[in-house]
């Protein structure tokens, strides 16, 4: 029996999975007006020995009264590329100053390091987001398998959740949960990242990008339990992270017909009771090249279902810095915070060297989904 037949009779299939994927066309109406780009250069390091650090990418963002946070993946070093997160804060009106880069230099405080077997090799690609009324951060941990993975079975990367809290003003950010999925598929999924958390109505849901064991990658949401009851104090850090095994995986969308792979890109929005509005980066054949395109997505209790897609992509790289850099002609979105009734900032990697932040009014993508529309 093949990987394909063995694995895949464990995933449903999204209502919409078709129909979407036959709407997709190749283009772009790009959507998003850059705002700014912090580079290595804005940044210096507390409490390192190096004040400066190779690359500043992939950020996590929140605003909070009239500052900013980014929450970016730092890079020290090329030997292993293993990386941190740090924080940078820097003014809200200088986020919305005349001119596209900063000039000044912040400083950056490294807050998630490697320090456990689920991420010893690299803390990546952050998300922040807000679940009964608490910041979470989930990150992709590269664990002590990643550079055996050649052996086979061995799942190298996984999901994990920070909570935060304040202490001396200052934001706390404790390792609380890593996400398996249950062990009917252990040893075929090797890698898991692009993840987040989403809450429609009383559940709980994961959503992450799967790499097989035949390198056939996969955008899925799964049932997490509902844990909420459990005594999860944010100040009480646990002596052990805790394995929490999400459950009944969904291929929501495939790769198009031009793209090699797919993957979730920054939390989505709200739109109302069991609607959401997410984002979804693409990676075509051609250049390898990373574009932004949106779905409409209705998740009841009962059902996972693209009810609209963005025929086109919304954003590609355009500037010079989103297409040049450690990989070239890309924008990789993980950061999303709304500031009014119909504008967001997007935080996104850019080049896989720099952090940029840009807007978009939802209108406007509103307006493309209705050509896409399946439901």
């Amino acid at each position: 029996m093949s990987y394909k037949q063995s694995y895949m009779d464990f995933f449903q299939k999204a209502d919409g999975y078709y129909e979407a994927e036959e709407k997709r066309l190749y283009g772009t109406k790009d959507i998003v007006k850059r705002i700014k780009f912090v580079s290595r250069e804005n940044v210096t390091l507390r409490d390192y020995s190096v004040k400066e650090p190779v690359s500043v990418f992939n950020p996590a963002l929140f605003l909070e009264d009239d500052r900013v946070y980014i929450y970016a993946r730092i890079i020290m070093g090329y030997y292993l590329y293993i990386s941190s997160i740090a924080e940078i804060v820097i003014d809200k009106n200088e986020l919305f100053s005349e001119g596209l880069f900063l000039s000044k230099k912040y400083h950056a405080t490294i807050k998630i390091t490697p320090d456990n077997k689920y991420d010893i090799n690299g803390t990546e690609d952050p998300r922040i987001y807000v679940i009964d009324d608490k910041l979470l951060m989930t990150y992709c941990g590269r664990s002590i398998n990643y550079y055996y993975r050649r052996y086979g079975g061995l799942q190298f990367t996984a999901p994990l959740s920070a909570y935060s809290y304040k202490k001396d003003n200052q934001y706390v950010w404790v390792k609380k949960e890593v996400y398996y999925l249950t062990g009917d598929l252990k040893g075929y999924v090797i890698e898991d990242r692009d993840a987040f958390i989403v809450k429609s109505g009383n559940e709980y849901y994961l959503f992450h990008r799967l790499t097989m064991i035949d390198e056939k990658k996969l955008l899925v949401i799964s049932r997490l339990p509902d844990y909420t009851k459990e005594n999860n104090s944010v100040e009480k850090k646990y002596k052990e992270i805790r394995i929490v095994k999400a459950y009944n995986p969904v291929e929501v969308l495939p790769p198009a017909k031009f793209e090699i792979k797919n993957g979730w890109a920054m939390p989505p929005i709200r739109v109302k009771d069991g609607l959401f509005l997410a984002f979804i980066h693409g990676v075509d054949h051609e250049i390898e090249a990373y574009r932004l395109y949106a779905i409409l997505l209705k998740i009841t209790k009962n059902e996972i279902a693209v009810e609209a897609v963005t025929p086109t992509y919304i954003m590609e790289p355009r500037l010079l810095p989103e297409i040049m850099g450690d990989r070239p002609y890309t924008i990789f979105p993980t950061g999303l915070w709304k500031v009014s009734e119909d504008e967001y900032l997007i935080a996104y990697g850019a080049g896989d060297h720099s952090v940029g932040i840009g807007m978009f009014n939802i209108n406007d993508i509103y307006e493309i989904l209705e050509a896409g529309r399946i439901y």
